[in-house]
Formats: structure tokens, sequence, C-alpha cells
């Protein structure tokens, strides 16, 4: 590189921000001609684009960067020009709360394996009421039941069910499926809309008959509820159940989970607990149920960023190692291979684009100074 050395990243990024001078762009012109620096270019520009494409909010860069500072102080680590500027993005990507792996590694870690296992195969699927399968990736055509309601798949990852006014009063129901690495929108009869997350499983009336509305539930959805006073909309889960009339929320019942949750972001929610605990629920509250202790507990949120995952970015929030390797299992698909012999004192937050695993790799094997490689969807993680 030139005598420019010392500013050419702060320039890099005013050139990828679009705030760039005329003299800035005489200067990357210059700068750029050379192969190297067009490689350097490149990997950068592949960085920020992951961290803009699910940005933290200022407070949480403003954060991650001086902790990002600290450890530099701290350790001084002699990381490449190439590392310390994806750490810079990486962290404003993903920042670590709780130290850096400070802890010695002089003892031999042991291999925990965090899989990815699809019960019903790798794109989401639909049993319907008389047993039949539908891949709901390659299949695009509309079907009828039995009662005359139709469903109609449209666009790569929504369904629709319409009823029509010859519909029978038996009530039919329909099991989607979506598998980890998958998202997956539904519309219901009623009107209510469901996006349900990776490893999540609805079972559902075609149409709904009698006084009440009710689905069921494990994985993770949101739901926009369709109003009727007359007729309430109940989530139901082995342990946890959801009353509303027309609102939208939140709600996580994953069954290798230990704490399910019900979120709030508007109207209102009665949670019905399995011992018969009731719990009323406002706007930005979110209920949390420990399924082993029985321990109840409401908190302020902020429920419209804790709901990203419904628009493609993963929150991590105050999660120990372990339990963000699960979610990005989830997430992505793949299965984790942990080798590196991490303090489960640390915890994490962060951000992360669904689509987007390789820029999520390489922001956690700097932050957390370990290394990993990869062999299809198996990911294996160790100690540098």
């Amino acid at each position: 590189m030139t005598n420019m050395d010392g500013n050419i990243d702060e320039l890099l990024f005013r050139i990828l921000d679009g705030e760039a001078s005329c003299e800035d762009i005489y200067v990357f012109k210059e700068w750029i001609t050379t192969e190297q620096n067009q490689l350097y270019f490149q990997k950068l520009k592949r960085i920020w684009q992951a961290t803009t494409e699910c940005p933290l909010s200022e407070s949480e860069q403003a954060e991650a960067l001086d902790r990002y500072r600290n450890y530099l102080n701290r350790n001084n680590p002699k990381y490449s020009r190439m590392k310390r500027i994806i750490g810079y993005a990486a962290l404003v990507f993903f920042s670590m709360v709780g130290g850096y792996w400070l802890a010695a590694k002089d003892q031999t870690p042991a291999v925990v394996v965090t899989q990815a296992q699809p019960a019903y195969g790798k794109t989401p699927s639909l049993v319907r009421a008389d047993g039949s399968v539908v891949n709901l990736i390659t299949t695009d055509t509309t079907l009828c039941e039995p009662d005359g309601t139709l469903l109609y798949r449209f666009g790569s990852r929504d369904l629709e069910y319409k009823a029509q006014a010859s519909a029978s009063e038996a009530e039919i129901y329909n099991t989607l499926h979506v598998p980890r690495g998958e998202r997956f929108n539904l519309t219901l009869s009623d009107g209510t809309r469901v996006w349900l997350n990776s490893e999540t499983t609805l079972r559902f009336p075609v149409n709904f008959v009698g006084t009440e509305r009710k689905v069921f539930l494990t994985g993770q959805a949101f739901f926009e509820v369709t109003s009727d006073t007359l007729h309430p909309f109940l989530v139901q889960n082995r342990q946890l159940q959801t009353r509303v009339l027309g609102t939208s929320f939140d709600m996580s019942v994953y069954s290798k989970q230990a704490q399910a949750s019900v979120t709030l972001v508007e109207g209102q929610v009665e949670a019905l607990l399995s011992s018969g605990e009731k719990q009323l629920l406002s706007p930005d509250q979110q209920l949390r149920f420990d399924t082993l202790s029985g321990a109840l507990s409401v908190v302020s949120v902020n429920a419209r960023e804790w709901i990203q995952w419904k628009n493609g970015i993963l929150r991590i929030d105050n999660e120990t190692f372990p339990d963000m390797l699960d979610k990005l299992s989830r997430w992505y698909g793949v299965t984790f291979v942990n080798k590196a012999n991490i303090t489960v004192a640390d915890r994490f937050n962060g951000k992360f684009h669904r689509e987007d695993i390789e820029a999520a790799m390489h922001t956690i094997a700097l932050s957390a100074d370990v290394g990993f490689t990869c062999e299809g969807e198996i990911i294996t993680i160790y100690d540098r």
C-alpha cells in the first residue's frame, strides 16, 4: 500500500458509505490500481455489506466499538491489517459481553456437537388431512381441502387458505413443518397472518369452526391475529397457551429449550400456564417461563427488535456460547462441532443476517479468538 496506510481504512469506509469527497475518490482511484489493494477492498466490502444489512443501534455500535478498543489495549493482539478492519466491522455486527476468553486454555476441551436434524426433510412441508405430504418449495398450485377450503401457494415462502361459502362444519387439520435453516409464512382462513421460524411445527384447522380459533405450536412463530371479539384466538402448547382477540405477538416454545416466551407487540395477550396460572401482557412486555423450574417472570423489552427474525435478522441476546451455537445451527441449518475451550461465563449479543453464514463465522472467529473449518454443512470450531 501507499503512505496513506494510516488513513486508508477510514477512506474506504467513506467510499462504501457514499460519503467520499472528490479528493477521496481521486486517492481511491490511484490506490485501487494494484491487485493487492483490489483484493483487500473486496474482502472489506463483503464484511461491510454483512454489517449494513442488519445494523445495530447507535448505542450498540458505540458499546461494541468501546469493548473492542479496550480489548486491543488490554491484550495487544498482533492482528494483520485485514483482521483489524474485519474486527471493527464485525464487532459493530456482533458484540460480546463479559470478557474475551481470557481463561487459560491448558485443558483438552470436550467436543460438543450442535446438530441440524430436520425431521421432515430440508424443505418446508405440509401434511394434509388425508396424510399426503406437500413439498412447499416445489409445489406451485391450488389445492382444495375436503371441506371446500382452497389452499394457494404463492411466492417462494407463502401459503394462504381461503374458506368458501360452501365449506362444511367439519374441522379439518393440516400441519406445517419448517425445518432448520428455513422460514415460512402462512395466512389462515380467518385472515390471521403467521410467520414461522426455523424448526417449527404448526397444526391448524383449514377452516375455523366453533366458538374458538385454536392452533397448536412447537417452535417459534409471530402472529398478526385478525380481530374477532366473538371468536378468541388461542395458541396451544404443552406448557403454555395464549388467548387473544386481535393482536400481534411472538411465541417461542421450542421443545429442546428450557425457556418459553411470549412477546407482545400490539394489543393484549392472556398467557395461561399448564399450572393454571394466568398472566396478562401489555405491549413491549415479555413473559418468560422456565419449563424445568416453573419460574415465571415478566420483563420489559423492545418487542419490535425481538421479532426481527421474521425480517431475516437473528438477534442474539445475552447468550452463552453453546446456546448461541444452538440458535445459529437452527437459523442456518448447519451442524457445529465445538472443540473450543470457552468459559461459560461469557455472554454474547449480536445480529446475524440469515443468508450470510460465512460472514457470521468470520465475525465469531475474530471476536472469540477461535478458528473454524467448513466441510459441507458441518462447521468445526477450535482454539487458535
